[in-house]
């Protein structure tokens, strides 16, 4: 019985990866026209000719090698920007809006005893009237972005430190670390779109500066606070002597 992972091995160059890879590979081919070979067999070919066909499924054997190196190549690139970028990057995103969302729900807008609107005492032929506390309002909108913004720099230095982990080089790190700001502005940026050129908002061809107001609070200080925590986890250990 002939030895097809042999007949591969000798035929198949050196490979990227390891002695590892290289036995996978020459395991997956060598199966692969080991059952060809049997097919033609049982439909009545003789072995020579059948071992001839299947060997003619591989034209160019240095071709093969050249083929099998780039899709090595791309499958590690595309594992290193998953963990080097995306799921750092995603995992701070999360953590971000989640901590927004608890915020939200345990600052709430108003308090029962101590209401925003409240009636005034009425002036002369005049009866109560109501009046808005516009600063007890604002508050309680700042509040919950404020204590989220304070926190941005723990969620970077999350998101870069996995990245280091995931075996991210620097720049992939700081993306991964305000990647919650890019995330935001993909949002606006889609948002400003489909105001313009689906709806065509009147109130946005009327105030195009609101769109750059935006930005500020949600994607240039946020980004801001996030490269704060990223900046710890850039520095590269130092090699140390034996």
């Amino acid at each position: 019985m002939r030895d097809w992972q042999a007949l591969v091995a000798e035929r198949l160059g050196a490979l990227e990866g390891g002695e590892a890879r290289r036995e996978e590979v020459v395991r997956e081919l060598a199966g692969h026209l080991e059952d060809f070979y049997l097919e033609k067999c049982a439909r009545g070919f003789s072995q020579a000719a059948a071992m001839e066909l299947a060997l003619a499924q591989v034209s160019d054997w240095r071709g093969l090698t050249r083929k099998i190196r780039l899709a090595k190549r791309e499958e590690e690139g595309m594992n290193d920007r998953t963990k080097g970028y995306w799921l750092p990057g995603l995992v701070a995103f999360t953590a971000s809006m989640v901590w927004l969302m608890i915020l939200q729900l345990a600052i709430p807008m108003r308090y029962p005893w101590y209401a925003t609107d409240h009636m005034v005492a009425a002036h002369a032929g005049s009866g109560p009237r109501m009046v808005s506390n516009s600063g007890l309002q604002i508050y309680f909108l700042a509040a919950p972005y404020l204590c989220w913004l304070l926190a941005q720099p723990a969620f970077g230095a999350l998101g870069a430190y996995l990245s280091k982990r995931g075996g991210g080089e620097p720049r992939a790190r700081m993306v991964a670390g305000i990647f919650p700001s890019i995330m935001f502005l993909c949002a606006l940026s889609f948002v400003f779109v489909i105001a313009v050129f689906v709806e065509r908002n009147p109130f946005v061809f009327g105030h195009p500066l609101y769109f750059a107001v935006i930005l500020l609070p949600w994607v240039v200080l946020p980004a801001a606070a996030l490269a704060l925590g990223v900046l710890p986890f850039l520095r590269e250990a130092k090699a140390q002597g034996i």
